[in-house]
């Protein structure tokens, strides 16, 4: 949903996606919400629905190997 010449009329998470986090939370097990975009979000919708927010941005080839080091505690950012 980024990119050049992609606009979009709302900042907010897409409701399919906002719904995802919720129903994920309500399981029970600790989230963390993996953030991976190319713009600024509006995060209201996540608000006490997961006790972190990790913003990653578009990391590269090793996004995955680096955002698992990060939870995990392997590494500090």
């Amino acid at each position: 949903m980024s990119g050049e010449a992609s606009s979009r009329s709302s900042i907010e998470l897409p409701g399919a996606q906002a719904q995802l986090v919720k129903a994920i939370a309500a399981v029970g097990v600790p989230v963390v919400a993996v953030l991976m975009n190319g713009r600024p979000l509006a995060l209201e919708s996540l608000n006490g629905s997961v006790p972190a927010i990790l913003e990653t941005w578009f990391l590269g080839t090793e996004h995955g190997n680096a955002t698992a080091d990060i939870l995990f505690g392997d590494a500090s950012p």
